[in-house]
């Protein structure tokens, strides 16, 4: 059952977002759940911390057949991570049915409706440099012939979602 600071912060964040040009169908089964642009955005109660809440957004399902997709996939999370670290609390992902996505975990008592919203929004942002990232990366991948493992060089790792 979600808490009641939760399902207020979702109920207080609805109503301010009557007029936005998104859908947001509602609170079902204790999750805030809608779609914007590309992206799913989830907004849900930490598993283990009733103070804590997930902002996860969905960017895209991958396809990894092959088990060197799947260690390049890890590499460039890693680094992307490891790249992040210090800047935010976002972390990138792929989750057990393949998909890609990033999440931040925030105390309830923190947010309200509006900067809820501001969180989401600076999680679109990153969700579409991550996912320009990954696109780049694979690209560079595929067309890459000299047989090199590594999508993203050394001196490349100044990320899009590096923001000071």
């Amino acid at each position: 059952m979600v808490s009641k600071a939760l399902n207020s912060l979702f109920t207080s964040f609805l109503k301010s977002r009557g007029g936005e040009n998104f859908e947001i169908p509602g609170i079902e089964a204790d999750v805030l759940e809608f779609v914007s642009g590309d992206f799913v955005v989830m907004v849900l109660p930490h598993p283990t911390a009733e103070d804590l809440c997930v902002i996860e957004i969905q960017i895209r399902g991958l396809a990894l057949e092959h088990p060197a997709e799947s260690a390049q996939a890890l590499l460039l999370l890693h680094r992307i991570n490891n790249t992040a670290r210090f800047e935010h609390g976002w972390t990138a992902c792929i989750d057990e049915e393949d998909m890609l996505l990033i999440s931040s975990i925030l105390p309830i008592n923190s947010l309200n409706e509006d900067n809820l919203g501001e969180e989401i929004a600076d999680g679109l942002q990153r969700a579409e440099s991550l996912n320009e990232l990954w696109l780049d990366a694979r690209e560079r991948d595929q067309a890459d012939e000299s047989g090199a493992n590594d999508p993203i060089p050394a001196t490349r790792m100044r990320l899009p979602i590096d923001r000071a």
